[in-house]
């Protein structure tokens, strides 16, 4: 690893000490090579936003939907949540597109997508 990636990864990780969840979590990401325009705003950050728009999605993309386990996932520690971005086949190939679409495509199959959640108490 270059000292100048190493700089950059120390200074990604000291962001989150002062810097909003949201914003550090893209910052580090993007120091790593990963972005994405695909991304939609979780209206402040609200845990039970965050859900809403998953409950949403997931009951139109194709195949059964899985319900979600809150017990499982902690939900009630969370303090916010944020959809960072969705990745793509195209970013992931580097191919540019005359319309590059913007917005979280539930139906991509081979897509990543990047969430952070602020836990209340813990780690």
């Amino acid at each position: 690893m270059s000292e100048t990636l190493r700089s950059s990864l120390q200074s990604a990780l000291s962001a989150f000490a002062t810097t909003p969840l949201r914003e550090a979590s893209l910052g580090f990401f993007k120091t790593l090579g990963y972005a994405s325009q695909r991304t939609v705003i979780v209206p402040k950050s609200s845990p039970r936003a965050f859900l809403d728009l998953f409950a949403k999605t997931s009951s139109t993309a194709a195949g059964a939907a899985t319900p979600f386990d809150q017990v499982k996932a902690l939900f009630a520690d969370w303090l916010a949540a944020d959809l960072l971005f969705q990745l793509t086949d195209q970013e992931l190939s580097r191919e540019d597109s005359l319309f590059p679409e913007t917005g979280v495509s539930s139906g991509q199959l081979r897509s990543y997508i990047f969430f952070a959640i602020e836990l209340k108490d813990r780690d």
